[in-house]
Parts: C-alpha cells; structure tokens; sequence
C-alpha cells in the first residue's frame, strides 16, 4: 500500500483542515496503477508523480508527500474531493463581497447590477475593446476596482496589467479586480432572462454627477509606458456603470448578429484572465488555490457552450470555424492549466437550470438549493466530448497524410490541421495526467447494462470505422470500372477534403450496427455492413453494400449498392432490389427529399438505411401498401423475410466469409467400418435447405429451388474486409442469435415456410458450433 497525504492551509502536516489520504492498492511487487472512483482522484494521483508535475511544481519531502510550487509564497495544495457545499460556500462568500463593495475614497457603494452586468461587460470588449474591472463613482467622480485596493480620481483608472487579444484588450489592476474580470466572462454573453429586481427598470432622471454616455475612462500607465498612447487606445471606452446600458432593440440585433464573435471574444478573454500555472509570468492568483474560481466554471454557462461547440463540431466545421474552436481550445487548456479549475474539465458536468447559473446565484439572489432538494441532471465531462472529437480528428489528419491526389488543407494553408493537433495534443495531456472519460469510468446509469450490449457498443466504437488496402476494397466491388475511370479524370475542387471529413467523422458518428471500411488512398470507395436491429425480421443479420463517391461529391450523391441478394434470388426488402439496385431519395433513386451538397451527409444515407428500410413492417415500405392496414399480410411478409435472414445474412457469412476450421485425421476406434479391412466412410454433410420463392409477397404458393450457397473453394483465411467483425459478431451474439431464430422458427405461418426454417436453423446452428461459437 502506497499513501498519497495532500496537504493545504501552510502545508505543514497535522495543521491542514480535511487532509485526504489517498490510499492506493497496488500488486504485490508494489507497483501498478492506481483506481479511483472520482476522475479527479486518479487525475490527482497521476501529477503527484514528479514527472507530471507543471514546470515549477514538485513533491516536496516530509512525513507525508504533498505538491508544492517552488514558490515559497504559495501554500502546498490540498487535493481532497471538494463537496457541492464547498462551492455553494464560495459563491456565497463572493456574493458577499460584491454587495460590500464600496468606493475607496468616498465610501459610496458600488452596485453590481445582474442586469447590466453582461451588457456592460459585452459592449466593454465590443465598443472600446477594452475590459477592466473599475467603476466610475457617481458621488466623487474617481475610479474604484470592485476590490477595493486602487483608485484613481482623475479620468484615468490604474490598470497595471494588460493583455491583448485579437479585437479587445483584458486590464487590470489587482487580483480581485482579476476575478471579477473572470466572474463577468463567466456569466456568459447572454442577457438574464429573469430580471434581478422590477425596481432596477423604473427610470429615473440622471443627476448632473452621472457621467453621459460619452464619457470615457482610460488607462493610467506603469512606469515607462506613454500616457497619451493609453488615452488614444481607450478614446472609444467605456466602463462599468449605468450610462453604459445601451437600448434594448439595439442589444437584440447586435447580440443576433455577433453571437459567434462574442462567444470567440469571451473564450479568448478567459484564456487571458484564469488561473494557470504554466503562464509565462504566474502571481500568486496563478499559484495559489482558486476553489472560488472552479466554482463559477461549474456554474457558468460558459462551460455547457463550450461543450455545445466540441460536440457538435464537424471535421468540415473546423475548416470553417477555426478561429472561433480555437479560443475554445485557448480556454480548455488554460482551465487543465491549474489543479483546481482542472477538476471541472474531467469531472461530469451538473446541468443547471438557467436560474441557478453563475449570474442569478450571484447577482440575482436566487437561492442555492442543496443536493437534496434539487436532483440536477448530469452530462458528459468536457474531456469525453473532446476525446471524441480527437479520434475524427486523428483519422482525418492520418489519411490527409497518406492521399496524394490533392493538398486538402491548400484552402486554408494547414489552419484547420493545426487546430486538429491541437485537440489531440490537449486529450494527450489529460490522458497523460491520468484523467478518463465518462465511458471508461462507467458513468452513471440507470439501471445494469447488459454485458453483452456492453461489450458490443465497445467494441463497435472501436472498430465502426477502418482502412483496408485499397486492393482489398477493390477485389469484387461492384463500382470498380467506375473507380478506374474516375482516376482518369480531374476531380471537382475541395472534393477530397470534403470527402475524407465526411468519412473520418464517421468514427464517432456512426450509430451501433453500422460498420465501414474505405481504402487507404482512396477513401472514395467504400464498403458498409449493416446489423438488422433488434425486434425486425432483419435482426442480426449482416448486410453489405458497396458505396463509390464520385469525382464531383458532394455536388452528387455517392452511388450505392445492395450485395446480400443471394446470388440475384433475395428480396428482402421493397426498396431493396435482387439486383442490388436501392431506392432512396438521397440518392435520386426514388421521390423525397433529394440530396442538398451542402447538408446532405454519407452518415445521413446510412442512417436512413437503417432505421427506414430495416424497419419492423417493411410490407409497408410497398408503394401503396402503407394506404392501408393489412397485418395478416405484413406478418406473412416478416415470416419470409426472417427465412432469408437466416440463409443469407447469417449462414452466408460463416459458410463462405470466414475461414473453415483445419479438419482433425479420424479416429479409428469411433470410425464406422462397411466390414473388416474396409476404410473409414465419412457421414455425408446435410443437404443444404431449399430457399423459399423469389418474391416474399407471394403467400400462397412458393416453389423450391436451387440450393443456396454456391460455395467455392475451401477458404484458408477469413474475408480481408469482414472477417474480424464477422468473427466478433457472432462471438458475441451466438447465444441470442439463435435464440431469435428459434422463435422465428415457432412462428412460421404454414409447414412449407417451416420445414425451410428448420433446415436453416439447424445448418445455422451446426456452423456455429463447427466455428467455435458459444450458443
């Protein structure tokens, strides 16, 4: 046993208030990692290795470990699991001394209204490109920071540090005057859709000491720096107060007009004004512990958009968005920056209502409820919705890498490149530190999951989406003339970059049950395997399509085709033709909603395959069927259909996809002999089951005919493209594989329809267990 004792207060052991002993089990060689409950544990434990730590941070020696900066100013942290009472106290506290709040010379309060404080401090970084924490005094006319330790009484607030972003400058002159820059932000940049009180909207007239709306403060320079170069640079200032409330009609268009720009302003704003021990010049607000600061992040609103835009950016979104996903990723790494601030990117984030965010627990009095008064709902951690995007992000930085053929990043010289291997390098770090997913650390559920399922979703994340050589992709593919052809050809501009964004966010796009693999240096040809959803007559079958993205995608929809038609003979579905045609509006194949190359996606075909053709009742996807209720039929319909399954998208696979098991030399003792000194005769294998008729709409009378597999010579190795998800496939299901058969079995509507499901299931079932699958 290894104990990790975390200290705070002066750091000296047996003197800090709630040291945690974090206890680790490790194997009997006294190594190994570490298990904790709570992500920030195992994330606390990674960085008290030396090798973790920031630069400036080390385990300092002692009766007990504990992290220390180099720093002698800065107390050792305490890294214990902090309660929802420990930042309700916070904000609490801080409540407290924004209301105490008071001008340093003449006393007068400052108000802090809920209000106008987003419209203050959004028309700050628009305006005058300048945010600061002073207020201009209505009594004496000076400017105080809002904590109370500088003053200026001239037109000119004393700023002392300043940070320049990309249209906006960050000032300030202390750090509670640096805090209250970080609360502002942190309430994000829309208006309080509650007002804090009716009494703060009735006019009233200005009295000649309130400052107009031309009145502009500037920045009192340090040391060397040019007074007058201030002044300009602030000519266009404005500053907290209420002459700074603009109309509401103005507020609304511009807020309608410059939400991105001031959600990139504010993230940008943050990256500047946070805590972060790797700044380049750190203070003891840097360093020290900002249990404060954490707790406005859980609250802020800032948190849920950030984790809008990651999870809902697109590999093509990158390419149009970089500058905005840029200062999202600026204020990610700034937060994993300090240990404090880092717990709320790891951790999963509570999602609270508007009314009991950051501005209305503050400014707005509403009430703090306790746990258990108010079951909030929770969400993925900010560290699972980027690791997700990384993985796109990989793919598409690997095969932008490997394709020749075009310079997919020529349009916006690499920008979008580096912002992928910035989200990557940021999920490194935080893997590196110790931090886990949501999914890893077995987020909470609502009841048990099935182990199964489980370990199927798992695997399927992991696997959804592969490259195989392009050989591989081409061997039997139907599109293969047309993908010679294309080679010939000049492709459209932007084809390939739109392409490989489409397919590489498929990696964590494509729901479970959808499988593709696309070529290597062609990532235009693909093929797609599809699992019959539970509760239709498609259930576990495997279903394949080849896909082929023409010279002019996205201007015109990939070319598809259905390839688990038996050899010609299998209908499985109206819209699915025997000869592998598809019909479908998004690939102008039949009337509907036609592909838009804007909007329309590769996923979005996929998608609608799945859940529209292997539906529960396809005899309605008949044109003219779905007028009128016919169940008798369509369950007639679903007994065929389940008959199909089971001969060619089930035994198919393991018949002729997969390798056939080596054949053992017979034993001679269990031999059956004709007669002494007469060889061993092999009990000839089971004739394979007659199919039923060609059309599954035909009830009344179906006709035998020619056996089904048309097996070919004995495979030594499995399908180069299949083989893998085929194997796990059935090593996974084999057991309600053909649980699910043996009910279709029971519920066959006429002895012909049965005698063909049982000489299926038992050829199905005999396979199975000749492959080694457990049923």
């Amino acid at each position: 046993m290894s104990n990790y004792q975390l200290y705070g207060g002066d750091g000296l052991p047996g003197t800090a208030t709630n040291p945690i002993d974090l206890t680790v089990a490790q194997d009997g060689a006294g190594s190994g990692p570490a298990h904790f409950a709570d992500p920030w544990h195992s994330y606390a434990h990674s960085i008290s290795n030396a090798a973790n730590l920031p630069a400036g941070w080390a385990i300092t020696n002692g009766p007990q470990d504990h992290i220390a900066h180099e720093n002698s100013l800065f107390p050792a942290f305490d890294l214990r699991a902090l309660e929802e009472s420990d930042y309700d106290n916070e904000l609490a506290e801080y409540r407290k001394r924004l209301q105490s709040a008071r001008c340093v010379r003449c006393k007068a309060p400052i108000k802090v209204d809920a209000a106008t404080l987003i419209q203050n401090t959004v028309k700050m970084m628009k305006q005058s490109g300048y945010l600061h924490p002073c207020f201009r005094c209505s009594k004496c006319r000076g400017w105080s920071c809002v904590g109370g330790d500088t003053y200026s009484r001239d037109n000119v607030p004393l700023l002392a540090r300043v940070e320049s972003g990309k249209n906006f400058k960050v000032a300030w002159c202390c750090d509670d005057g640096r805090l209250f820059i970080v609360f502002s932000l942190l309430c994000g940049f829309e208006p309080p859709s509650v007002p804090a009180s009716p009494a703060k909207h009735k006019p009233k007239a200005r009295s000649k000491s309130e400052p107009s709306l031309g009145a502009t403060p500037s920045i009192q320079p340090t040391s060397s720096t040019n007074r007058q170069t201030w002044q300009s640079l602030l000519s266009k200032g404005t500053g907290y107060g209420p002459a700074m409330l603009p109309s509401k009609s103005t507020c609304t268009a511009t807020r309608r007009n410059d939400d991105a720009n001031e959600s990139e302003a504010h993230f940008q704003a943050l990256s500047f004004v946070l805590p972060c021990v790797t700044k380049a010049a750190t203070t003891v607000f840097d360093s020290g512990r900002q249990i404060a600061v954490e707790a406005m992040i859980l609250r802020s609103p800032m948190l849920e958009h950030a984790s809008e835009l990651l999870r809902y950016a697109t590999i093509e979104e990158i390419h149009t968005r970089c500058g905005h996903l840029n200062a999202v990723l600026g204020f990610l790494e700034t937060v994993t920056g300090h240990f404090d601030t880092a717990k709320s990117i790891i951790r999963e984030r509570t999602l609270f209502p508007r009314t009991e965010q950051l501005l209305q627990i503050v400014l707005g009095g509403a009430r703090i409820r306790n746990s258990a008064e108010a079951r909030q709902e929770t969400a993925q951690s900010l560290f699972t919705v980027i690791d997700q995007l990384a993985v796109s992000c990989r793919k598409f930085v690997e095969a932008s890498q490997r394709v020749e053929s075009e310079n997919v990043n020529a349009a916006d010289g690499g920008t979008s490149l580096a912002t992928m291997n910035r989200i990557c390098a940021l999920v490194d770090l935080l893997k590196a530190s110790g931090a886990r997913t949501s999914t890893e650390m077995g987020g909470a559920t609502q009841s048990q999951p099935d182990p199964i399922a489980q370990a199927s979703s798992a695997w399927h994340r992991a696997n959804c989406l592969r490259e195989v050589p392009d050989h591989d992709i081409l061997e039997g593919f139907y599109f293969a003339r047309d993908a010679a052809e294309a080679e010939k050809s000049k492709p459209a501009p932007g084809r390939m970059r739109k392409l490989l964004a489409q397919v590489t966010s498929l990696s964590t796009d494509l729901p479970e049950g959808i499988f593709v693999r696309h070529g290597e240096g062609r990532p235009d040809l693909l093929k797609v395997l599809i699992v019959g959803p539970a509760g239709t007559p498609y259930e576990h079958g495997l279903f394949e399509f080849d896909m082929f993205c023409c010279n002019d995608f996205p201007t015109s929809p990939p070319k598809l085709r259905f390839r688990t038609t038996g050899g010609g003979i299998a209908a499985f579905n109206p819209n699915l033709y025997v000869n592998g045609k598809i019909c479908l509006s998004l690939l102008g194949t039949w009337d509907g909603q036609p592909w838009e190359p804007e909007r329309s996606t590769i996923l979005q075909i996929l998608v609608s395959i799945q859940s529209m053709i292997f539906n529960d009742t396809p005899f309605y996807n008949e044109p003219g069927y779905e007028v009128r209720a016919d169940n008798g039929r369509s369950e007639a319909y679903n007994r065929n259909i389940e008959a199909m399954t089971v001969q060619y998208a089930l035994s198919y696979w393991l018949h002729d996809r997969l390798a056939n098991p080596k054949k053992s030399k017979p034993n001679p003792s269990s031999s059956p002999r004709l007669s002494s000194g007469s060889s061993s005769i092999p009990v000839p294998p089971a004739p394979a089951p007659l199919p039923m008729s060609l059309d599954p709409t035909n009830f009344e009378f179906m006709l035998p005919m020619a056996p089904i597999y048309k097996r070919g010579p004995r495979r030594d190795k499995d399908d180069v493209v299949w083989g893998e998800v085929i194997r796990k496939h059935f090593e996974l299901r084999s057991g309600p594989i053909m649980q699910t058969v043996r009910e279709w079995e029971q519920k066959a509507i006429s002895q012909h329809t049965a005698s063909i499901m049982l000489g299926a299931v038992n050829v199905l079932e005999k396979k199975i267990k000749q492959l080694g699958f457990q049923t």
